[in-house]
């Protein structure tokens, strides 16, 4: 009974951030540097390589309903490194809410020094949304936001952003949401009608060479919304002989995670996060994990003389 009443709290809260609120959150993902492209379409082909990309993520386990997030992405360059392409297809489920995606990424790349890339680059998604009225258990089928039925919508959105990167460095601005597209599963008129609000990302990072062996690589990651709500990762990455990286994030006061990166080999990638949520529902979970998979197709041979070049 317990585990029902949490569910259907659950829900509710789910469905208040997918049909009314417009400060509706973007999939969040905390090992984000394993793969900008998450964050920043002009990320797209920012290397000397083809990289294919899966990962799955899995909020507060243990908790009825949770949001999980299911991946696939690929980026490349082309035309002699001055353009990056790159896909995505995105699942995700919380609740009664699931939504399934796909946007394709382009970037214009310039080089403004030998190994020093400034980028610009939008993507352009379809989305379809749909919400399980069923699963919500109202009593009353009047409600003009939440419907009663399972029902879908689908909506097109763009991406925009600017991404920088040389062997030391890396950076970038991006927006989400462009298009801030409504969010209406009833059809009906209204002015309150739920709005996908515009999101926006600003990162950078730093590589230093401690010895030989052992890289230190601390970045941070500024989250904002136009309604106000803001959030700042603070990330700190440690990479031993090119092949295992450990780190640790935090997430203002709601978490900390756990980063976890490793090389078996130059062409194979694996990372792993897991996160201690501080909020109310840490006590009705055990934590939220992420695994991310990367396979490369390398282009340039350099990369493989200089794989500190490869994790940038």
């Amino acid at each position: 009974m317990k585990k029902l009443i949490t569910y259907n709290i659950l829900c509710a809260l789910l469905v208040g951030a997918a049909v009314e609120v417009s400060a509706q959150q973007a999939t969040r993902h905390s090992n984000y540097l394993f793969n900008k492209l998450i964050i920043n379409p002009a990320a797209a082909g920012s290397n000397d390589y083809i990289e294919l990309m899966a990962g799955y993520r899995k909020n507060w386990v243990g908790f009825q309903g949770s949001p999980r997030t299911f991946f696939f992405s690929a980026d490349g360059s082309a035309l002699q490194k001055r353009v990056g392409l790159g896909i995505q297809v995105v699942n995700e489920e919380m609740g009664a809410f699931e939504s399934t995606g796909i946007t394709g990424s382009v970037a214009s790349r310039i080089r403004v020094a030998r190994e020093n890339y400034l980028s610009f680059g939008f993507s352009a998604g379809y989305f379809a949304n749909t919400m399980n009225g069923t699963m919500l258990g109202i009593r009353e089928n009047d409600d003009i936001a939440i419907p009663a039925t399972n029902e879908q919508i689908g909506i097109f959105d763009f991406r925009a952003g600017i991404y920088y990167k040389d062997p030391r460095n890396f950076g970038g601005v991006s927006v989400f949401n462009v298009l801030e597209p409504v969010l209406n599963y009833t059809g009906n008129q209204r002015q309150n009608a739920g709005v996908a609000a515009r999101h926006y990302y600003a990162f950078a990072g730093r590589i230093f060479r401690l010895n030989s062996d052992l890289d230190l690589i601390p970045s941070l990651l500024y989250k904002f919304t136009e309604e106000g709500n803001d959030q700042l990762d603070i990330n700190l990455r440690a990479m031993y002989q090119n092949r295992l990286g450990l780190g640790l994030s935090v997430r203002g006061d709601e978490a900390v995670s756990v980063l976890a990166e490793f090389f078996p080999t130059e062409f194979l990638r694996m990372g792993y996060a897991y996160d201690f949520t501080f909020n109310e529902l840490s006590r009705n979970n055990s934590g939220s994990h992420e695994i991310m998979v990367a396979y490369r197709i390398i282009q340039n041979k350099r990369l493989t003389e200089n794989p500190r070049y490869l994790f940038n």
